[in-house]
């Protein structure tokens, strides 16, 4: 007796054992189940939280247990439903604030459609009183509406604006940087002061020396250039056709280097049609020359002006304004008459309405010698010198 109370205590035990283990894979089995089953809840309002286009996504499929216990899975939807007909999401999408205002904006105008078809009636039965109250019901839903959509308006400004805000700190971010590179370039400068035992006005003096050497061997380059694209084309000190395209090729980064915001590509494709001339090439000196003035618009104006004589019709605006920046004791109409009476008088019809660079010679030699701090620049009508 006692050993079948205690093998029957045993086994009392080890069926407590089993339960308690068939107990917490259950447990285990249906956490994991609830665990899922909130990933895909979270995964849908993610979704549909964040997406701002005009259709929601839903379960494409459930899983279904059968009589036997077998699981399968079965297709409830396509996984899209087409969100207020298809019409165009507000901002933020259906479910926030503004898709709110859009559907009642949408109420409001089914109330004033309403209101349209109580005035009908009204009239209909000769009810002017109800189509009074029609007709302000009509009203007052439409301002109602108006004043509900006008909310995204509002929301797209102030989107644009948070974007130019950004904008505007980015940059100010980048000027803060650049300033305090400046704040070290200057330490620089006095370290090599104290370094070389040289002053200030001594430096300023060895690197003017230096951009005078460095414009010597830049000039040569594109008389070298223009010379050889002479030479091996029809010899008449006139680049055309081909010869403009081999001159450019190897002056191209000599010519940006000293104007690198001028389009070279558009008076390249002038060039092209009237040719470059010695007077031309004396524009372009110039304004090599100039790119080492404290005035940077001089090389501009100089090419501009062969801008000018190459397409007067098309650049005569463009040349003004650049000859505004550097003839600052010129006014815009002076400028302005001068430059007309320029294409009315020396512009060549048979060769696509351009103007020989010589008759502008005189223009040239304005900007050039110009001097904003000192004296003004010489008349236009006074004999022109080589800059």
């Amino acid at each position: 007796r006692a050993a079948a109370a205690a093998a029957g205590a045993g086994a009392g035990a080890g069926s407590v054992a089993e339960d308690k283990k068939w107990l917490l894979c259950d447990l285990e089995e249906g956490w994991n189940h609830l665990e899922e089953g909130w990933n895909q809840v979270a995964s849908f309002k993610s979704s549909a939280s964040t997406s701002s286009s005009s259709t929601l996504k839903l379960p494409s499929s459930m899983k279904v247990m059968d009589d036997k216990g077998n699981v399968s899975s079965v297709a409830v939807s396509s996984g899209e439903v087409v969100a207020c007909l298809g019409l165009p999401p507000p901002p933020g999408g259906w479910y926030g604030p503004f898709g709110f205002f859009r559907l009642v904006s949408y109420a409001f105008v089914g109330v004033a459609g309403l209101g349209v078809l109580f005035a009908l009636s009204s009239l209909v039965c000769l009810d002017f009183f109800g189509f009074l109250a029609a007709a302000l019901l009509t009203v007052a839903a439409l301002v109602s509406a108006a004043a509900s959509y006008a909310h995204e308006g509002l929301a797209n400004e102030v989107t644009e604006m948070a974007k130019q805000n950004d904008q505007f700190a980015q940059k100010n971010d980048k000027l803060t940087e650049q300033v305090k590179e400046l704040g070290g370039v200057a330490d620089k400068l006095q370290s090599i002061e104290k370094d070389l035992g040289v002053n200030m006005d001594q430096l300023k003096a060895t690197l003017e020396a230096m951009h005078r050497q460095t414009s010597i061997q830049q000039l040569a380059t594109m008389l070298s250039a223009f010379c050889d694209a002479d030479r091996d084309g029809d010899k008449n000190q006139r680049l055309t056709n081909s010869e403009v395209s081999d001159f450019f090729d190897s002056s191209d980064a000599v010519l940006r280097g000293a104007c690198p915001t001028f389009d070279f590509e558009a008076l390249k494709q002038l060039a092209l049609t009237v040719g470059i001339g010695l007077y031309a090439m004396r524009f372009m000196v110039n304004a090599l020359i100039a790119s080492g003035d404290d005035n940077p618009h001089k090389s501009t104006a100089e090419l501009s002006l062969i801008m000018f004589c190459f397409d007067p019709e098309h650049h005569l605006e463009s040349c003004l304004a650049d000859l505004r920046l550097v003839l600052t004791d010129t006014s815009e109409e002076e400028l302005r008459s001068i430059l007309q009476e320029k294409k009315d008088k020396f512009a060549i019809a048979a060769e696509n309405g351009r103007i020989p660079c010589k008759d502008l010679h005189d223009i040239s030699h304005r900007v050039m010698t110009f001097d904003a701090t000192g004296a003004k620049s010489p008349s236009a009508s006074r004999s022109p010198k080589s800059p």
